[in-house]
């Protein structure tokens, strides 16, 4: 699933969030993450399937990184 992010700030919000948010980190637990500037990449790890809700659960909580 890609996604274009408003900003690369957005981004960077995701990585800071990943450090401390168990929900975020259980996001990377599920999907192999790839951000590059203002793209966004999950791809569903092997025993996953892709979830559009994942990805506005990712936003939602790293909003307050921002």
């Amino acid at each position: 699933m890609k996604i274009t992010l408003p900003t690369s700030e957005v981004g960077q919000a995701i990585l800071e969030a990943s450090k401390d948010n168990m929900l975020v980190q259980g996001l990377y637990i599920k999907y192999d993450v790839d951000i590059k500037g203002n793209r966004l990449t999950l791809t569903a790890k092997d025993g996953y399937i892709e979830n559009a809700e994942d990805a506005f659960l990712l936003a939602w909580y790293a909003k307050e990184y921002i």
